[in-house]
This record gives structure tokens, sequence and C-alpha cells, in this order.
């Protein structure tokens, strides 16, 4: 299967949402931990803490920001003909 800008954009795309949201998670899932900003009681510091911790959120947050930077990058060298 040969990936052509549309496909490429549409994964940058969806790659960069999946990112948001999981900052997004891991942030409140961080206040929850330490109690901040009533993070703790709206999700329990020991939910917090499980989701914080054992759901490996930010393994997945590693992985689609390697893939969002990535696209964007071969994208901005592309555009500046640098490859």
């Amino acid at each position: 299967m040969k990936v052509n800008a549309v496909m490429l954009e549409k994964i940058n795309r969806i790659t960069a949402w999946i990112t948001a949201i999981l900052v997004l998670v891991y942030m409140i899932t961080g206040f929850g931990m330490v109690g901040m900003w009533g993070m703790g009681k709206l999700l329990g510091m020991a939910r917090s803490s499980y989701w914080h911790s054992n759901v490996y959120l930010a393994y997945l947050l590693i992985i689609t920001l390697a893939i969002h930077g990535g696209i964007c990058l071969y994208r901005t060298l592309k555009r500046n003909r640098v490859i």
C-alpha cells in the first residue's frame, strides 16, 4: 500500500488529536494523584494513580507524539526541499 499526501495528512491529524487527548488525560490523572484543583474528588486518588501509572498512558503518548512529530518534520523538510 502506497502512502500518498492525503493519507499522510489524515494520519497526522488523527495522531495530533490522540496526542492532545492523551496529554489532557495524563494531566488530569496526575492532578488527581496529588489532589490538586479538585481532581482527586473527581476521579479518586487510587483510580487516578492506576490510570496514570499502570495503563501506560506515557507510552501511548510517546508513540503518538513520535508519529505526529515525524510526519510534521518530514513534511517541513519536503516543503523546504531539504529531502
